[in-house]
């Protein structure tokens, strides 16, 4: 199955990362301009999947595991607010143009 994503903020990477790690072959369309650099987006999957990772434990999480969890939470929201402010900025920039 082939999935065209459109857009590369919050939403669209993780709903492209989710079913690319379903299998499915995702295909992102984006602006040109104002894009996040690739090692935020790839920083924001690797912690998602350490989450992710850390909730399947069987055993119960150890007091430096939730210190860990609740430090990639924080940065997860941090590099998300990130995202959406270039995504906004573009936004705003493009509807600029228009009115010009």
């Amino acid at each position: 199955m082939k999935v065209l994503v459109v857009g590369r903020g919050v939403a669209g990477t993780v709903y492209g990362w989710a079913l690319s790690k379903a299998g499915i072959d995702v295909t992102h369309v984006v602006r040109k301009e104002g894009l996040p650099d690739a090692d935020t987006k790839d920083e924001v999957r690797v912690l998602i999947d350490v989450q992710i990772e850390t909730f399947g434990q069987s055993a119960p999480l150890t007091s430096a595991q939730v210190s860990e969890f609740r430090y990639r939470s924080e940065r997860i929201s941090t590099l998300c607010q990130d995202l959406n402010r270039i995504g906004a900025r573009s936004v705003i920039e493009q509807g600029l143009d228009k009115v010009s």
